[in-house]
């Protein structure tokens, strides 16, 4: 294949036009007329357009016809590039994009990059999106040779769990290991209610003073903690200002509007009961389109 050619090639894969490929370099009709095979580009120019096209010039003087090489190598640079930035989101479209993914290296990154994207797509309440991630991170554990610092068959046994049993979270509590995840926030708290309803509130306390949980966690604790002192409306108050959060996980909201049903009936408050009942299902109900 031809210098012209493979320029052409890479330039129509890359969506440029002629005209953004040789803006400051040369002419568009000298572009024209280089992709054409009637002209040849000076060293300068090759240099130029190679950098544009992120390639090596010595791809482009190759006699060889395969741009895979070439592409494999850009696109891996793109992911390298993005997870050390830790773009996740932006990491796992580029590997949407490029399905032929058989470096050891790169499947690692994927198994990464694909979590924290199933996990931001949890915590919004995104859990058919998460679960189809999820499911496709699970194929893919038994086959790595680097094991990934952040995706693991426990987290997303617990995450399956969560979106399992969402509108019986205390169902998922229950169901949930007993031997905390230390590493990852979710886990931990999920002990922490297990002790608080076994009535294991030193033992609670101890965790936390030891752990270092996301704020919206820690004072879901507390409020619980704080019923357990018949503090109702403070645990109340609490509560409240956690939902209005704009980071709070959608699956601790739906904790935090039950809690504040089963608060308000202690109280007396059934029309404040009533309310926040209406809320939580109709949270539920969006989550579950």
């Amino acid at each position: 294949m031809s210098i012209g050619s493979k320029i052409k090639r890479l330039r129509k894969k890359r969506g440029m036009t002629q005209a953004e490929l040789s803006d400051g370099i040369i002419t568009r009709g000298m572009l024209s007329r280089i992709e054409s095979g009637s002209a040849v580009p000076s060293m300068q120019s090759l240099d130029a357009i190679a950098s544009r096209l992120e390639v090596s010039p010595s791809f482009l003087l190759e006699a060889g016809d395969d741009i895979l090489p070439a592409e494999y190598a850009r696109v891996k640079k793109a992911i390298e590039t993005e997870y050390r930035a830790k773009n996740f989101k932006e990491c796992y479209e580029i590997f949407s994009l490029w399905t032929s993914v058989d470096d050891p290296t790169l499947s690692t990154i994927f198994a990464t990059t694909a979590f924290e994207v199933a996990l931001n797509a949890f915590y919004v309440g995104n859990f058919v999106k998460s679960k189809e991630i999820l499911k496709e991170i699970e194929q893919l554990l038994p086959t790595l040779l680097i094991i990934s610092p952040y995706a693991n068959q426990k987290r997303i046994d617990f995450l399956l769990n969560v979106i399992e049993h969402i509108d019986n979270l205390e169902t998922a509590v229950e169901l949930a290991d007993n031997i905390p995840d230390f590493e990852f926030s979710p886990s931990v708290f999920f002990i922490m209610l297990k002790l608080i309803k076994a009535g294991r509130h030193a033992e609670c306390n101890t965790l936390m003073e030891f752990c270092a949980l996301d704020d919206c966690y820690t004072e879901y604790i507390s409020a619980q903690l704080t019923i357990k002192d018949y503090k109702f409306i403070d645990a109340i108050i609490i509560m409240k200002s956690l939902i209005a959060k704009k980071d709070c996980p959608v699956f601790l909201k739906l904790l935090c509007l039950n809690s504040i049903e089963n608060c308000c009936k202690l109280c007396e408050d059934y029309k404040g009961a009533y309310e926040n009942h209406l809320a939580y299902q109709t949270l539920l109900s969006e989550i579950k389109r």
